[in-house]
């Protein structure tokens, strides 16, 4: 890239095609150098980027060091700091452990940038500052063996050279491996093997081994494992390559979610959730952003459950029941009303086959129910100053008890009370729970005689029958609506055969019913997920979606219940208010210790008394122990979290892209290192050979 300032401040970078154009700078947050953006990727602008004997004098300072150099730098930082609140009261100014993380950040960040524009001074400088602290070093095991007076035969297996560069080179790869890590267990791991790399190599490479081990921990993280975000994505793309899920793989996860609140750590396994249950888990904005992310998702469940269930069933949430039982009552008004004018106003007659209905006690009961049911009606019109409907019939007179006989030929009106009060016979042996009528012999034979009834009237009045459709298929679409309200809770075979059987109008009204059904089930955001999960893996359930959906819905539909089940159940593992609080405390508690400048205080209050020993290891036991073994570094939680819990569509597509170049980058980088290694270590091996001929 071709840059140039004009003289005033303001920096020009010449494109392809030769034109100037104003150039993009930005400021790193933490070090505070000037980046100038060339071909997506942010350089140093000239003059800001470190000279390479900076970084050559950087990498002797952490070579000779065993990979400590960016601790001890935050370290002071942190000690300063310690010292300027005291001095200054501390009001309105950084804690030790933050002034630690940010100058930590800044050295790695610092690190990171040495390696990437001089990668040879600085490789070189970190070789010098290793041989320059074996060099300190040599010959001490011998000593310490004569002067502890162990068995000969140990001394003198201690001094054979290549005994010593070996036991020298475990040693050493051992410590810096431990400086390379962050976080205890990773510690651990790189101190195991940096020490198994230093025993092989050291008799070969004699007093560069520090250096080899040291560049195996830069190899690991690709130059600049002090950078957070580099950190986090190259632990995202471990986890997700441990869950044998590819980058390639995860995306298309992503990109089928849509805009569904689903997030990178939804889309690989189990290592990719226990990932974000770490860094949930660590003190620092990732609790925060962790606790945000799941109490969000929770609370908009019920949303997203309703709004799949209403596509599936054809709506059944919020007010759809309710309007339409209004729509079909006023239909049937409506269209209804006339046509029983008209039919009441015809000559009724009588047949011998109504005669047997008339004079059975059912139909007596009928008739009684049927005139009780008109009076009723006729009761709550008056009070509301309405015209009564004429109910005086000739041929019906009253006993002293007012029981009705008929002594005539009844009027039409009456007749159809009959079939009215036959009708309140079935509905009052419905269940009040499911709505289903409770069947029995004798209500069975009830309703044969009111069928019968219902026939003869139509064969006598066709302009009865013709109102009586007009009334009963409004009124048969607000039945099935009803009773499909509790299809969830119905014996499967009813839910089929009424989902399958009779008018589609009917059925489709049943759905609508069974919509709300389902949807109430998610209305409550504690609840939702259990729901969802019961209704896909109920095999009951799973019969009663299958009567009522078409096979596309239904799959449709589980798909949704599917996702919010594993969204449920990665929320429950990252969740910081979910499970035991034991963890969450400790290391609440643990992060407190590491960030006041209590234990660093004390240390210094003994040296400057002193007792410079105590002190020392007052800081090392009580802050920098307990600092090393918190597992994840908060700032990389921080970067982690910012990723892992990332749910915009664009977010999410921007990380993958970024994972992959995270990996082109690292395995360049482990290539130009392999490319300087290889002679360096030739070299070392000469070095090697001469020390133990003269030794």
């Amino acid at each position: 890239m071709a840059i140039a300032s004009d003289g005033s401040g303001n920096y020009l970078t010449q494109s392809a095609s030769g034109d100037w154009e104003p150039a993009k700078i930005s400021v790193h947050p933490e070090t505070g150098t000037k980046l100038v953006l060339d071909g997506g990727d942010w350089k140093p602008l000239p003059g800001e980027a470190p000279s390479a004997v900076g970084a050559f004098g950087r990498g002797v300072i952490r070579g000779g060091t065993f990979g400590f150099g960016d601790e001890i730098e935050a370290g002071g930082r942190a000690a300063l700091q310690g010292v300027s609140s005291l001095i200054g009261g501390g009001e309105g100014q950084p804690s030790m452990g933050q002034a630690y993380d940010k100058g930590l950040a800044i050295a790695r960040e610092r690190n990171a940038m040495d390696m990437q524009e001089h990668p040879v001074a600085n490789i070189a400088g970190m070789v010098a500052g290793g041989v320059g602290t074996a060099l300190a070093t040599r010959g001490a095991g011998p000593r310490i063996a004569a002067a502890t007076g162990v068995n000969p035969a140990v001394g003198m297996v201690a001094a054979n050279p290549l005994v010593r560069l070996g036991v020298g080179g475990a040693a050493a790869g051992g410590v810096a491996g431990f400086g390379e890590g962050e976080g205890l267990l990773d510690r651990l791991g790189g101190a195991n093997t940096g020490a198994m790399l230093g025993a092989a190599v050291g008799p070969i490479a004699g007093l560069g081994v520090n250096m080899v081990n040291r560049l195996g921990g830069r190899l690991f993280r690709a130059f600049g494992g002090g950078d957070p975000n580099a950190q986090a994505e190259r632990q995202i793309a471990r986890a997700l390559d441990r869950d044998n899920v590819p980058i390639d793989e995860a995306e298309r996860r992503a990109t089928a979610a849509g805009d569904q609140p689903v997030a990178p750590v939804d889309l690989g396994g189990r290592n990719t959730v226990n990932l974000g249950a770490t860094a949930a888990n660590t003190p620092g904005e990732a609790m925060q952003v962790a606790d945000q992310f799941v109490e969000g998702r929770r609370l908009g469940r019920p949303d997203r459950l309703m709004t799949a269930s209403d596509t599936a069933f054809g709506g059944g949430s919020g007010t759809d029941v309710a309007e339409s039982i209004a729509d079909r009552s006023a239909q049937r008004t409506v269209e209804a009303t006339p046509l029983y004018k008209e039919a009441f106003g015809k000559p009724a007659g009588m047949t011998d086959a109504m005669g047997h209905i008339i004079d059975d006690p059912i139909g007596q009961t009928g008739l009684r129910r049927g005139l009780e049911i008109q009076r009723i009606e006729n009761a709550a019109r008056r009070a509301r100053g309405e015209p009564e409907v004429p109910t005086t019939d000739p041929a019906i007179h009253f006993d002293d008890d007012g029981t009705p006989r008929i002594v005539g030929v009844p009027n039409m009106r009456s007749l159809d009370a009959i079939k009215r009060g036959m009708d309140s016979m079935i509905d009052a042996a419905r269940s009040e729970t499911t709505g289903q009528v409770q069947w029995t012999e004798r209500l069975r034979a009830i309703d044969d005689m009111r069928k019968t009834w219902v026939r003869l009237l139509d064969q006598n009045n066709p302009e009865y029958a013709e109102a009586r459709a007009a009334w009963g298929g409004p009124s048969a679409r607000m039945e099935a609506t009803q009773a499909g309200r509790t299809a969830m809770r119905t014996d499967r075979d009813i839910v089929a055969k009424r989902a399958t059987t009779g008018p589609e109008d009917v059925r489709d009204a049943y759905r609508l019913g069974a919509g709300r059904d389902v949807s109430d089930r998610f209305s409550d955001p504690a609840r939702a997920s259990g729901a969802a999960r019961l209704m896909l893996e109920d095999t009951n359930m799973q019969h009663r979606l299958a009567s009522l959906l078409k096979p596309e819905e239904l799959a449709a539909f589980n798909a949704v219940l599917q996702r919010e089940t594993q969204m449920t159940a990665v929320e429950r593992a990252v969740g910081p208010r979910s499970g035991s609080q034991t963890g969450r405390l400790l290391a609440g508690g643990a992060d407190m210790e590491a960030g006041v400048p209590g234990p660093v205080m004390q240390g210094i209050s003994q040296a400057l008394g002193g007792h410079p020993l105590q002190g020392g290891l007052t800081i090392g036991r009580d802050w920098v122990v307990r600092r090393l073994g918190q597992g994840i570094n908060p700032a990389t939680s921080d970067a982690l979290a910012n990723r892992l819990f990332q749910t915009d569509p664009a977010e999410r597509a921007a990380l993958y892209q970024s994972l992959r170049n995270r990996l082109l980058t690292d395995q360049a980088a482990a290539e130009r290192v392999r490319s300087f290694v290889a002679p360096v270590l030739r070299g070392f091996s000469e070095q090697a050979g001469s020390a133990s001929s003269r030794d």
